[in-house]
């Protein structure tokens, strides 16, 4: 009986042994593991661009590295099928590290190629790991306007002066097959003189109103400066930005010293027969200028007549300019203008 019970207990452990064995042995056709923690890539289906992590390292070109898991001294296989954009297509191997990780590097340019990863053990290769993705990092390009430096005045009662942004974007690479949907969207920022970035968008705002479809945006500004971003993104998260400068000045005035048009320039100053000086004021921007220009096409000889005259704005937005002309009927044309 001791025996009898022996031998089965000994039965037990051979059979346990080979159970083992077989188990750790096992190979055949289809039985290769899949490799395992695959990084570097899109999910199926996904979009490699900028929105998604992806930075390219030229216009529609990716250079990314594939990570994963697999078993040590075995190999793996990565296989890039793209009929449309043959230079896609490429079949790369790399070995399974002693800790059983991997890493191989892969350039991808715009198209939806598929890619297939295989881990290969003694000549046998397991199913593939597939994944059909977007490939898009070309940006979108403006087709026609886009904000533009300028200096603007301000006009009627409200003190601000209108801005009409306009700017059409497109995505080139819509040849190629991009995501499903692909097309461009805008925003537009202001940087105004108290810093900050104001992004207009999205229904109204304190200072702006849409007139037009995506890219026309009408604004009114009281006077300052001004820094305006334009920021066009498809999809993929592929961004483009035109930015320009506006200078806002405030309307011109004329407050003081210089009669309405047909009016009369007197009395003499009664130091000098026939001339006569007074103090012309007004209202414009700080850091402005005004232009005075006297012209008598009659009578070139009166200097006084035939002179061109430049006086800044204060800080407090006030000017003045001591002017001296001769008897006659003179033009006289003022205009304003910004100083760097």
């Amino acid at each position: 009986m001791f025996e009898h019970l022996g031998y089965d207990f000994v039965g037990l452990l051979l059979d346990n042994v080979k159970l083992q064995t077989l188990t750790c042995s096992s190979s055949g056709s289809g039985s290769t593991p899949l490799p395992g923690g695959i990084g570097g890539l899109p999910p199926d289906g996904g979009i490699m661009g900028p929105g998604s992590g992806y930075t390219p390292v030229a216009p529609g070109r990716f250079h990314t590295t594939l990570t994963g898991t697999g078993h040590p001294g075995c190999t793996i296989q990565v296989t890039v099928n793209d009929p449309a954009r043959p230079v896609n297509n490429i079949t790369l191997t790399t070995m399974v590290d002693a800790t059983g990780n991997w890493s191989l590097g892969l350039d991808l340019y715009d198209c939806d190629p598929e890619i297939d990863i295989v881990q290969i053990c003694d000549g046998v290769p397991s199913d593939p790991i597939k994944r059909h993705i977007y490939v898009d990092g070309t940006p979108p390009v403006f087709t026609n306007g886009g904000p533009g430096d300028g200096t603007d005045y301000t006009s009627g009662s409200g003190g601000t002066a209108t801005i009409i942004l306009d700017g059409g974007a497109g995505d080139p690479g819509q040849a190629i097959h991009l995501p499903p949907g692909d097309g461009v969207t805008y925003e537009w920022h202001l940087f105004g003189p108290g810093g900050g970035d104001i992004l207009l968008g999205g229904g109204g705002g304190s200072y702006w109103s849409f007139t037009g479809g995506g890219g026309i945006l009408t604004i009114n500004l009281p006077p300052g400066d001004y820094f305006i971003e334009e920021h066009v993104c498809d999809t993929a998260g592929n961004c483009f930005v035109k930015r320009c400068h506006h200078r806002v000045c405030a309307h011109l005035t004329v407050t003081g010293g210089l009669p309405g048009d047909e009016g009369i320039y007197g009395p003499g100053d009664g130091v000098t027969i026939g001339k006569v000086t007074r103090v012309v004021t007004g209202t414009g921007n700080p850091g402005c200028s005004v232009q005075v220009a006297v012209t008598d096409p009659t009578h070139p000889q009166l200097v006084d007549n035939n002179k061109s005259y430049t006086v800044p704005v204060d800080t407090s937005g006030n000017w003045s300019l001591p002017l001296t002309l001769d008897d006659c009927d003179p033009v006289s044309q003022l205009h304003k203008s910004a100083t760097a």
